[in-house]
């Protein structure tokens, strides 16, 4: 039965390394993002981050005789949905959700999956943070200093800057590099924030030191680097063709920091 009711985190996290074991293969980088990531007690949802492969599969599914060059994650997904390995998550209305090249819903197992797919037009430092969450945090961090959001709290964006189709901008100037989340935070002269640690309070008060000194004017050319000391742990579970995807030590540590 398919519920998509709050699990364990525990329970959670095994069957979020199942999809990653699963999909791993046919990506360049995957990870474990949203309520998990942080570490929540209950998780509602598995929220995975990857960027797909290109490669040579059969055309048709997997008993096409043709191999085409091809996103490796929309073939393997059809070929899991195919199989009932994943299932439709249907709407109100019935219909099947977004099974799209940037985003796919279905069940694994009952629990709700969430992939979302970074293509090479997207950043994979800032999908990874507004992936991690939580909502009302990344609305903070997207709002403009001194702005008010809709839940009624201020926003920490330095007026230079913009979110915008996947990047962080400086304003229409160019998009600022942010292949890692770590840059999306040095970005906005803030420090790398752990994901159990991110919410409103905690973006508002690094904020607040922030504003209390000069900051220099940041080129589109040379982004500032970060100059306080970052703590950071790897969350990549599988990279760039290595099968370092059982790196659960460096992501369990992260996960339950508090």
């Amino acid at each position: 039965m398919s519920s998509g009711e709050p699990r364990p985190h525990a329970e959670m996290l095994l069957l979020a390394v199942e999809v990653v074991r699963l999909l791993a293969p046919y990506c360049t980088r995957i990870a474990v993002g949203g309520s998990l990531r942080r570490g929540k007690e209950m998780v509602g949802d598995i929220e995975i981050i990857c960027q797909p492969d290109e490669q040579a599969l059969p055309t048709g599914g997997r008993k096409g005789f043709i191999q085409v060059k091809q996103n490796a994650v929309n073939w393997i997904c059809d070929r899991l949905r195919e199989d009932e390995i994943f299932t439709p998550r249907l709407n109100p209305q019935g219909n099947p959700e977004s099974w799209a090249d940037r985003h796919k819903r279905a069940y694994y197992k009952g629990a709700k999956l969430d992939l979302l797919i970074v293509l090479p037009d997207r950043s994979w430092g800032y999908t990874m943070l507004l992936r991690t969450g939580p909502g009302d945090a990344n609305s903070v961090l997207v709002t403009k200093m001194g702005v008010r959001n809709h839940d009624g709290n201020l926003g920490i964006l330095p007026a230079a800057y913009k979110f915008f189709e996947g990047e962080l901008w400086l304003g229409d100037l160019a998009p600022v590099p942010t292949p890692e989340e770590k840059d999306v935070f040095a970005a906005l002269d803030l420090p790398y924030i752990p994901p159990p640690l991110r919410n409103v309070e905690m973006y508002q008060r690094w904020a607040a030191r922030r504003s209390k000194r000069e900051l220099p004017t940041p080129s589109a050319e040379q982004p500032r680097l970060m100059t306080l000391k970052e703590t950071h742990f790897g969350d990549d579970i599988w990279i760039n063709g290595q099968p370092r995807f059982l790196n659960m030590q460096a992501m369990v540590k992260e996960l339950i920091a508090s």
